[in-house]
């Protein structure tokens, strides 16, 4: 027969080592296997407990993102499964971007998107935002003039920014996003 201390000491090592087991266990597999870059948009960093595993340069590719903005734009950073955003650049200052963040489920994306949905800084003057149906399950668009514009969808726990610098049309962005969309 074992004694109580024996029994204590066993239960204790027991207990130790199956937290140990199960913290290792789950830390793997929910951090993501690279580092999040910095976003200059001001984009929220997304939940360390949800990998982010799409890429967002294929949901809007270099000769989509040139039809966007009108002009022949190319890869200049971001991309690659881990990656937050993807962004094209032309020679001059015209350009396109996509982030994106997956959220543990859709009812935290849908309790984050309001913010998701935020001017970038320093460009916040004349901003309207306009709401869209029918696009995801929740979408808007902003503008800022001829500065630039942005459309953001959620669909499910999965939020999408796109933006693009000169002016797009409300039909580009559209069609940005339903490409977008059908990746995700």
């Amino acid at each position: 027969m074992v004694s109580k201390a024996a029994s204590a000491a066993l239960a204790g090592l027991c207990a130790l080592a199956f937290a140990a087991c199960s913290s290792g266990s789950n830390k793997a597999a929910t951090t993501t296997t690279q580092p999040a870059p910095t976003v200059s948009s001001g984009a929220p960093t997304p939940p360390t407990d949800v990998p982010q595993m799409i890429d967002p340069c294929r949901l809007l590719t270099a000769s989509e993102a040139t039809k966007l903005v009108g002009i022949a734009v190319k890869r200049s950073a971001g991309g690659g499964p881990g990656s937050l955003y993807c962004k094209y650049a032309a020679a001059n200052s015209a350009g396109a971007e996509v982030t994106i963040k997956v959220d543990a489920n859709a009812a935290a994306a849908h309790a984050g998107y309001p913010s998701w949905v935020q001017p970038i800084p320093g460009v916040a003057n004349g901003l309207t935002v306009t709401q869209i149906s029918k696009l995801g399950d929740e979408a808007s668009e902003t503008r800022t003039g001829n500065v630039n514009d942005g459309i953001y969808v959620r669909s499910g726990a999965v939020l999408v920014k796109i933006g693009a610098y000169p002016a797009a049309s409300d039909a580009a962005l559209r069609v940005a996003a339903l490409q977008a969309l059908s990746r995700v």
